[in-house]
């Protein structure tokens, strides 16, 4: 729903190399964003670029996943199988790289 009250403003801004973009002055004093702290935004892709809402902070949640005995127990099985690979193959680094010295 639109408010007869909400401010529309359109600003231009630059989008630069490592794809930081800043946000215009005039558009953070109408969206209200602190100075200090976190805000939360929706970014959308359009057919023309994006669109950019901001959020309030409850609406940022996420979603736990709770894993069953055997997902647990197979992720263990895995992640125990991957140290003793790894832990071999550390061994096996660290004294051939002090031969070579």
């Amino acid at each position: 729903m639109i408010s007869m009250n909400t401010v529309y403003i359109q600003e231009v801004t630059t989008i630069r190399e490592r794809g930081q973009m800043t946000i215009p002055q005039k558009i953070r004093d109408a969206l209200k964003i602190p100075v200090e702290g976190n805000v939360l935004v929706k970014i959308e892709t359009t057919k023309s670029g994006f669109k950019l809402e901001k959020l309030p902070n409850a609406s940022y949640q996420v979603a736990k996943k709770y894993m069953t005995a055997e997902e647990a127990e197979k992720q263990w099985n895995q992640l125990s199988k991957n140290i003793k690979k790894t832990s071999t193959n550390l061994t096996k680094f660290i004294s051939d790289d002090r031969e070579k010295h």
